[in-house]
């Protein structure tokens, strides 16, 4: 090809038609420069397929990863609860003598508990950040929130276990009759726990970090997982309600249903003892929560607001009930369940 257009030029030189020969050139620059904005646009396209397969990819093996985190985040939840449970006969001082030493009860504040978390896929999906589509907005907003949950949990994580640390080591120096509880029985620990003040001061303390803090931070990573995951089902375009209802029930989650909104309910029934459910607004309207909650011996009231495409992280406390409504108009209350969930359409 070369060939010919040198021949083409060399015969119009000779000819000395310059300015057929001018035209020429000008015309063989302009397919040079077509040519390689050709070559530009697929070099593009075909770097642009191979960003989007492997963006692709990493969504997938991040979906996966996330199983597995909401897993181990509802194991911790149940851990929470139930031990919380223990704590509350301890601090309310309804423990009595035989369940030391039957060890129906042992000190709760010695043990550290924590929920796992899978980050690789998920750190490598961020670092793609400036090669992801218009499509991934919502997606991305949500996972910078999720990486600031992340940080949030582990330095709250490490305050929770370098307590249980501190704990151990203060009964290790200081309690001569631990090795001899630790091995049957032994009436002086028996009579510290039951009689202590500071005893019960450091179990509620270690409810605080353990409950409040700690595993309320776990509740509300595992409600944006679970919001991620909704969002991952509709950017596949597969977040059907039974495609969503199928996967949470793999998940071992169910669907709350609503009470009558005038029902009472009784905070301090066991069955309100669980963090805040996962609630998403999949509608177009505003949806208004009120959680009615027991702290202590008082009840409170706390409102919050979910706008569309968002959804409702953890409330604090335990001993809950939750009622939304939209437009000032109830749809209905919820009583918690670790393992419930509710997605929420158009309300009118």
């Amino acid at each position: 090809m070369a060939r010919i257009f040198n021949t083409i030029r060399q015969r119009l030189l000779a000819q000395n038609r310059f300015t057929r020969y001018l035209l020429y050139a000008i015309g063989e620059i302009v397919l040079v420069v077509i040519g390689i904005l050709i070559a530009v646009n697929i070099n593009d396209w075909n770097t642009d397929r191979k960003q989007g397969r492997e963006i692709r990819q990493l969504l997938t093996g991040f979906e996966k990863d996330l199983l597995v985190n909401i897993d181990e985040c509802s194991k911790f939840m149940n851990w929470v609860a139930t031990r919380d449970s223990v704590i509350d006969l301890i601090v309310q001082g309804k423990v009595t003598r035989a369940m030391y030493e039957t060890r129906e009860i042992t000190p709760q504040f010695r043990n550290y508990g924590s929920a796992p978390i899978i980050t690789e896929n998920f750190n490598r999906l961020l670092k793609k950040e400036d090669v992801m589509g218009t499509e991934m907005t919502p997606m991305l907003a949500l996972l910078k929130t999720y990486m600031q949950l992340i940080e949030q949990e582990a330095i709250t994580a490490l305050r929770f276990m370098d307590y249980v640390m501190d704990v151990n080591t203060h009964l290790v120096d200081t309690m001569p009759w631990l090795m001899a509880y630790q091995d049957s029985s032994s009436a002086e620990a028996v009579d510290y726990f039951l009689n202590d003040p500071i005893y019960r001061n450091k179990t509620d303390f270690y409810r605080t970090l353990m409950t409040y803090n700690y595993g309320h931070q776990v509740a509300e990573r595992r409600n944006t997982e679970l919001a991620i995951l909704y969002q991952l089902k509709e950017l596949n375009k597969v977040a059907s309600p039974t495609d969503v209802a199928s996967e949470f029930q793999e998940l071992g989650l169910s669907p709350m249903k609503a009470i009558d909104c005038e029902t009472e309910i009784v905070l301090s029934d066991p069955g309100t003892k669980v963090f805040t459910p996962f609630i998403f607004n999949a509608g177009k309207d505003t949806l208004e929560v009120t959680i009615t909650y027991q702290r202590r011996k008082e009840v409170r009231n706390m409102t919050t607001s979910i706008p569309p495409g968002t959804h409702m992280t953890s409330s604090i406390y335990f001993n809950q009930y939750v009622e939304l409504s939209s437009g000032g108009k109830c749809i209905g209350r919820y009583i918690p369940d670790a393992q419930g969930y509710l997605i929420v359409g158009n309300t009118k």
